[in-house]
């Protein structure tokens, strides 16, 4: 027998007893106010976060950025929120985005807890336009906000569609089970709350906290490092006007 097999067989001997995954039943962390906790989260990982009553408020907050002023090139993938230089739909390769100063999405959740925007690819033509641009702008209902990572996942998962290849048809999705969470739903150029996020729609997503970051080089902290170099939330509370 090689030592290989030898040390494989001794690794599978002595294999610790199998054991049940923990529950996910518990009094997880939740907050008197989650928008103002998101808020401060937000600031704590380097963001910057404001709250708008409604789209005429947001298109005039994102007017009155720095950063969106001094842009030279500026994308929206929102219907009627800010400039959009860009139609992402011309656009054949994203090499061509490299030049892109401000980037304006759509986030579908976020989490008091961390600061964190979940954003779907449903929408997004060249979804590596969130990544060249020099700086990020995220749109987000403040009926998206979930107190915890427990209950983003919850949202993220009630429909049954984590693990699945290439998410489902659209006639496959169920209404949410549990009935207890609101949701802010971008679809179509409309928010809609109270409504489960479509992860069918896309087989791509990611949580976004805080600008590019890295500290792995002499502990030395560098913001934008391989992305935006700021991140900017809008919370919204009538989106859906």
């Amino acid at each position: 027998m090689s030592s290989k097999r030898a040390i494989l067989r001794q690794i599978r001997q002595n294999a610790p007893p199998a054991s049940d995954l923990p529950s996910l039943e518990s009094d997880w962390l939740r907050f008197d106010d989650p928008c103002a906790q998101f808020m401060e989260a937000v600031e704590q990982v380097g963001g910057r976060a404001i709250r708008v009553r409604d789209l005429a408020a947001l298109n005039t907050s994102i007017a009155s950025l720095q950063v969106t002023q001094d842009a030279k090139k500026i994308v929206s993938i929102l219907p009627d929120v800010g400039r959009n230089d860009v139609r992402l739909s011309e656009v054949d390769r994203p090499h061509a985005l490299e030049d892109v100063d401000v980037t304006i999405a759509g986030g579908e959740l976020a989490v008091a807890e961390n600061g964190a925007v979940w954003v779907s690819g449903a929408e997004i033509e060249h979804r590596a336009v969130l990544f060249l641009c020099q700086h990020l702008i995220l749109v987000v209902s403040t009926a998206a906000v979930a107190h915890n990572l427990h209950e983003a996942y919850d949202r993220l998962t009630g429909l049954g569609l984590v693990g699945r290849n290439g998410g489902a048809d659209q006639d496959e999705l169920e209404p949410h089970q549990s009935g207890q969470y609101q949701s802010g739903q971008y679809q179509s150029g409309q928010y809609q709350s109270g409504r489960a996020i479509p992860l069918a729609a896309s087989s791509y997503g990611l949580f976004i906290s805080g600008p590019s970051k890295t500290a792995d080089i002499e502990q030395s902290l560098v913001i934008g490092a391989q992305g935006p170099r700021t991140l900017t939330v809008l919370l919204v509370d009538a989106l859906n006007s």
